[in-house]
């Protein structure tokens, strides 16, 4: 087959093929971008909320400093304001939503500390324990499911859920804290 032939042959079908090839390229290209906006996105989310944290924090922080050096008739005020902070951080949705997922982050390795002592056990010792291991993975999950719904909720039922959610939290918490303490 000679240069010419070989290349009238080859040409559309290596035309067909480089389409293709540059659609797919500007296709991912275009998803890379795309990732990139929501990566930007979340990052500026995060940082806002990072920041706002650390405001409180320190506000929190500088306040109680204030009750600790108030002396004579400063000191009611310096509590009074202290209090009127921690009621305004407590009572902050986005707030409560990340102390929240913080504490089920801790749970969760707690849970999973449960699981290699578990894995160490005899075949009783460990079914038994898997049981109560089954038992508090189902809490966590109800207790992860009501905060993500709350993160989506703008209504004002959203304390509901803080009450509902403290009340249950820290017995589940008890609860693993006094397995891992019996299994060690």
């Amino acid at each position: 087959m000679k240069k010419k032939e070989y290349i009238s042959q080859t040409e559309g079908r290596l035309k067909e093929l480089m389409s293709g090839i540059l659609e797919a390229e500007a296709k991912f290209l275009n998803e890379i971008s795309e990732l990139e906006k929501d990566y930007r996105s979340k990052r500026q989310k995060l940082k806002r909320r990072a920041d706002r944290l650390h405001k409180q924090r320190e506000e929190l922080e500088h306040k109680f400093d204030k009750v600790k050096e108030a002396q004579g008739g400063q000191v009611t005020k310096a509590i009074e304001e202290l209090d009127k902070t921690i009621e305004e951080v407590e009572n902050e949705r986005e707030t409560f939503i990340d102390r929240t997922r913080t504490s089920l982050d801790k749970l969760n390795k707690n849970i999973e500390e449960l699981q290699l002592i578990a894995e160490k056990r005899s075949i009783e010792g460990r079914k038994r324990l898997e049981k109560t291991i089954v038992d508090m993975k189902a809490k966590r999950d109800e207790f992860s499911l009501k905060i993500n719904e709350l993160a989506k909720d703008s209504s004002g039922k959203w304390q509901d859920v803080k009450k509902w959610f403290n009340q249950r939290y820290d017995s589940l918490r008890a609860s693993v804290s006094e397995e891992i303490k019996k299994q060690t």
